[in-house]
């Protein structure tokens, strides 16, 4: 399990007896959703005139990373526990490499929505483990590029006039003026 994640360069199973768990990549791997397009909707026309020649921004990624964290005994589990939540609540943002992915994923701490023990804490067993699901802010995403700009337009007939190009569109006095030189 070492070297599988990094926590700022610090191993996630060596330094805090932490791994991720089973589901957590889909997450990762999610891309953001995009912002909402602007849209013109005419009311003597059917459908609405969208526009494609902006670029597409998105919206900052919340999700949940699920983590187990284990100790050989329920003092090494309290130090881990400790180490690992006392990492997270600082302020500042933190690098998360996951070594599967072969990717960095800069996330900020929002708190945990569910925790389970798995092992009675002072039982005397071999090993102390619980679960964790940590929600974190994937804050600034990368940038998904198109490879020209289109406007696509709502006819009157309920059909798609579709543009490509950098052909600017303006909307003066509730009309959309288009052209298409």
């Amino acid at each position: 399990m070492n070297g599988l994640w990094t926590l700022n360069g610090v191993d996630l199973y060596d330094a805090y007896g932490a791994a991720i768990l089973k589901g957590s990549y889909n997450d990762l791997l999610a891309p953001p959703m995009p912002r909402k397009r602007l849209e013109y909707d005419y009311i003597d026309q059917s459908g609405v005139a969208v526009d494609t020649t902006s670029a597409l921004t998105y919206e900052a990624k919340r999700f949940t990373l699920k983590l187990a964290l284990k100790g050989s005994n329920h003092t090494q589990f309290w130090s881990r526990y400790n180490a690992l939540f006392g990492f997270l609540s600082q302020a500042t943002s933190f690098d998360l490499y996951v070594a599967d992915l072969n990717k960095t994923f800069t996330l900020l701490y929002e708190g945990v929505a569910k925790t389970e023990k798995l092992t009675p804490i002072n039982s005397g067993a071999n090993s102390v483990v619980a679960t964790f699901e940590i929600n974190v802010l994937e804050p600034l995403t990368e940038t998904i590029a198109s490879s020209s700009p289109e406007l696509i337009v709502s006819s009157g007939a309920g059909t798609f006039v579709y543009v490509t190009g950098t052909s600017p569109f303006e909307i003066i006095d509730d009309k959309l003026y288009l052209n298409l030189d």
